[in-house]
């Protein structure tokens, strides 16, 4: 029986030191070795620090003056991530047996994924229990959390010693198709080189009679001595590859920049009569057969040499020979394995389209796996011939260590080898495949999934396999010796489940914590299904895990995502495409199950990082469908800062960590009586969040999950005038027009105030303070102007900007016919007319719209330019910022030809 009392609140109920939580997460996210996540590839994987943070706090009460320094040494990954070094586990444990007394808590995490929070859950000495709808989430972690407690540090010398013994293999069996060494002795060139890569392109086929090759970029070296490629144009139309720049430069003119790619903007050229082909056009003569590759170049390394070193493909040197062998002996060897193994080595299944059938030109497909209209239809396709036949080689030396293990280790220690085994080979093929990229800044081999999607690309790099091989054993042994640092006396449960229909009792778990799909972020079974397909040849059909890979692909029917925004082209009806509403209901039935296996004194901790409120909206209903009360929700920075600003669009850069329990809700009230309450609640949280750094999106969305702590306590609350429900939607529509009104009463101060300000002002600060110059979905741009009590329709083409899906914020150097009488459209006016050094005009402008002497006029111009500064991790700064700035100092130093000007002569 535990110390908690059940009616004694959490930490987490009350505060968090989001700032040092969020630095460790952004510290570990930060780093590329030594996490359990480099086991395997898993999607939007949370920190371990910030995960054992939340853990801790849900589990630990007040004050949090005791835990300030404990939860602070937690998230120093380095410290705590090395199984040699566990004094801080330790201790951390000791105070949870202390709280809780024995046995520890329980805790499920019924979304495992890649293992994260269950492993968090263990390394705080709790009974952790994981499970997952997908097969290869639940050998991730088998691999991450079941079997390191299992076996201990023997495992991890085992498996070390075995794929370096598997990487000789691998090289004996692959030399005969790839060179040996380079072995020119002209030039400067000295013998000794060794082979490291092809770089390949596809073609298509011109009415000239050339093949155009499709590429994407002729760099190949981003170094001090820059090296790329460029076509050269034989008198038979072919088209070959020089090398030019650095020190091996053969070109005309060796030291230019490299050419314009041949495919851009989704024209293609040819290079030999310069016509061009469109993006449909292309997929289309693929689609026909009429799509062919390339080699562009070759790549060696050199013992004494540092770098990378290119040589032009050239049939004197065997690469187009090697090449026509490995055709010949690929049947001959997978003829062979299917002889031996009863099994064909080549997974030749679709790669599903939502008709479930094999893609054809014109038909519906799933955005996330549109390769399929470039020609790759069928897992196979994602290899080419060398690829394959080297991967069935690797195949069968698993297969005969696989016999060998049984006969020195016995079968069930056999297979959790292999299962380690296979996870080096599933991180092999990422980067031994034709979505395989070449990273030209530090000249390596990239895997495929540059997002969360399995996309085409027109230029591939094939790297030799033993290298690869290497590099992933590397990798995925930081990963297990990571796992090692929770796995002393851990106790692990893992299983295959649904979310929908949790195999537990009633009453069974202490806490929840999980990390649910937001809403159509990631599509997990599609990505998942390409390395489920070869799991089945290297594991599935081995007695621990033949249950788990007897499906033809992973299991799709009850994954809790929204897939209709997924889909292209589809008409029918398919019981895969899931809208809004079934997300709901999946995520509701899940949220259910949970309720019904906490204990009564149970915490329920849900994260949650989806940018849109539509995906907010569902979650929302969700968990108070499910009868759970909202207490609390806190933003944890845990994504990469890049990649916002890479997109360009506003994003999050963190999660929002949702505390709820097993509670009686309050009777219903109406509105009138609730919103005084919601906003002291709300505005206080605003405060907190920007005293810890939360901003941009960030701060929209943790308001959302603030508000709920009010809005979800009540059993319904009630419109004043209909007595009809508030809905989730019309109560953020309210929060958001709060946000803004928060955000500019913190940049507008003095004297000017804020009671005036108008409704576009308040929007314009509000967007410039967020997002900055960036773009957002259309929804989110729709619902902050709802918000501040405006339509968005009736700005489009005004001072908003649509293109596709996003909306942009127009500043006075993009807006034309300016024609409000708001202070943004004055501002933006008097802006016109002074870089066009019209100022009696812009005098005038300001006397007749009352604005020469407002002080509101430049409270509002002062904020825009405090809202416009760079927030790192939210956005740069604003080209506005300085355009103001200049503005109010009398003189645009930006512009040319433009006289300084003191504006208090005409103020």
């Amino acid at each position: 029986m535990g110390v908690m009392r059940t009616d004694e609140r959490r930490l987490i109920d009350q505060m968090l030191p989001l700032r040092t939580i969020s630095v460790g997460g952004a510290g570990e996210k930060s780093k590329t070795t030594g996490r359990i996540g480099n086991i395997h590839r898993w999607w939007a994987t949370k920190p371990t620090t910030v995960s054992r943070a939340i853990a801790y706090a849900a589990l630990v009460g007040l004050p949090m003056s005791e835990h300030q320094d404990i939860i602070r040494d937690m998230c120093n990954y380095t410290e705590t991530t090395d199984p040699k070094k566990p004094f801080i586990r330790d201790h951390i444990r000791a105070r949870i047996r202390d709280i809780w007394g024995d046995p520890p808590p329980k805790v499920l995490d019924p979304f495992g994924g890649s293992g994260v929070l269950p492993f968090a859950a263990a390394w705080l000495g709790c009974e952790s229990h994981s499970m997952d709808y997908n097969p290869v989430a639940v050998l991730i972690q088998k691999c991450v959390l079941e079997y390191p407690a299992r076996y201990g540090r023997k495992l991890y010398d085992d498996v070390k010693e075995i794929s370096k013994k598997i990487k000789d293999h691998i090289r004996y069996g692959v030399a005969e198709f790839y060179p040996a060494e380079y072995t020119a002795r002209t030039g400067d060139i000295k013998p000794g080189y060794n082979h490291y890569a092809y770089r390949w392109c596809r073609t298509v086929p011109c009415t000239c009679g050339a093949a155009i090759p499709l590429v994407q970029a002729y760099l190949l070296s981003g170094k001090k001595t820059k090296i790329h490629l460029y076509p050269v144009i034989h008198n038979d139309r072919s088209v070959t590859f020089g090398i030019a720049g650095g020190r091996y430069g053969q070109g005309p003119k060796p030291f230019e920049k490299p050419p314009p790619a041949q495919i851009k903007h989704k024209v293609a050229k040819c290079p030999v009569c310069g016509y061009t082909y469109t993006s449909p056009e292309i997929r289309q003569m693929i689609n026909d057969g009429m799509g062919g590759e390339q080699m562009m170049i070759s790549v060696y390394t050199h013992p004494d040499m540092p770098g990378r070193h290119y040589f032009e493909i050239n049939r004197k040197h065997d690469d187009d020979k090697l090449y026509e062998k490995c055709k010949g002996e690929l049947e001959k060897r997978r003829t062979a394995f299917r002889t031996k193994y009863g099994i064909d080595p080549i997974p030749t299944n679709i790669i599903p389209t939502p008709e479930s059938r094999e893609y054809h030109s014109g038909g519906p497909y799933w955005i996330t796996s549109r390769v399929v209209m470039y020609g790759y239809t069928r897992w196979a396709h994602l290899f080419n011939d060398r690829q394959l036949l080297c991967l069935i080689t690797i195949l069968d030396i698993l297969r005969q260590t696989e016999e060998q293990l049984t006969a020195e280790y016995g079968q069930e220690y056999g297979a959790v080898i292999m299962a380690y085994l296979a996870l080096i080979f599933d991180k092999t093929i990422e980067k031994y495949c034709k979505l395989s990229r070449w990273h030209a800044p530090n000249e390596f081999v990239l895997g495929c999934f540059a997002q969360q999607a399995i996309i085409p690309i027109w230029d591939y790099v094939e790297v030799e396999p033993t290298s690869i091989w290497h590099h992933s054993t590397k990798s995925a042994l930081e990963g297990l010796n990571a796992a090692l640092s929770a796995a002393d006396k851990g106790k692990y449960h893992v299983q295959m489940a649904s979310a929908t229909d949790l195999p537990y009792d009633d009453d069974y778990f202490d806490a929840v914590i999980t990390d649910p799909p937001y809403y159509n972020s990631v599509q997990y079974s599609k990505t998942a299904d390409f390395f489920y397909v070869w799991l089945k040849k290297t594991v599935g059909h081995l007695s621990p895990y033949q249950d788990m890979f007897r499906g033809i692909l992973t299991p799709k029917k009850d994954e809790v995502v929204q897939t209709s925004t997924d889909v292209i082209g589809h008409t029918g009806t398919s019981s895969i495409i899931r809208d809004k509403d079934g997300y709901q209901q999946l995520m509701t039935k899940s949220l259910k199950e949970m309720y019904r296996v906490l204990k009564r004194d149970g915490i329920l901790i849900l994260v949650y990082a989806h940018k849109t409120t539509a995906g907010w909206e569902t979650l929302i209903q969700s968990m108070l469908d499910s009868g759970f009360v909202i207490t609390a929700a806190w933003p944890i920075d845990s994504e990469h800062k890049t990649r916002m600003g890479a997109q360009n669009t506003a994003s999050l850069a963190s999660s929002i960590y949702m505390v709820a329990h097993k509670r009686k809700k309050e009777p219903r009230r109406y509105y009138r009586d609730v919103k005084p309450e919601l906003r002291d609640y709300v505005v206080s949280k605003l405060d907190y969040f920007m005293k810890e750094g939360v901003s941009g999106a960030d701060f929209y969305i943790s308001a959302i999950g603030a508000s709920c702590a009010i809005y979800g306590k009540y059993e319904n609350v009630l419109h004043d005038d209909t007595g009809k429900p508030v809905t989730v939607r019309e109560m953020l529509d309210d929060i958001r027009g709060l946000c803004s009104d928060h955000i500019v009463n913190m940049l507008i101060t003095g004297d000017a105030g804020t009671a005036s300000i108008d409704a576009m002002s308040k929007a314009y600060i509000s967007w410039r303070w967020a997002y900055g110059d960036q773009s957002v979905e259309y929804d989110e741009a729709r619902k902050m102007f709802t918000g501040v009590g405006l339509d968005i329709g009736d700005h489009l083409k005004d001072i908003v900007k649509k293109r596709g899906r996003v909306i942009s914020m127009l500043d006075s150097t993009n807006r034309k016919n300016i024609r409000g009488h708001n202070m943004i459209d004055v501002l933006h006016r008097a802006l016109q007319l002074w870089r066009q050094q019209r100022v009696d005009q812009m005098q005038d402008l300001l006397a007749s719209t009352g604005n020469k002497n407002n002080p509101q006029f430049f409270a509002v111009c002062q904020a825009i330019i405090e809202a416009g500064a760079q927030k790192p991790g939210t956005h740069p700064e604003t080209a506005e910022k300085r355009d103001i700035e200049a503005f109010l100092a009398g003189r645009h130093a930006e512009a040319n030809s433009v006289s300084k000007i003191n504006l208090d002569s005409y103020m």
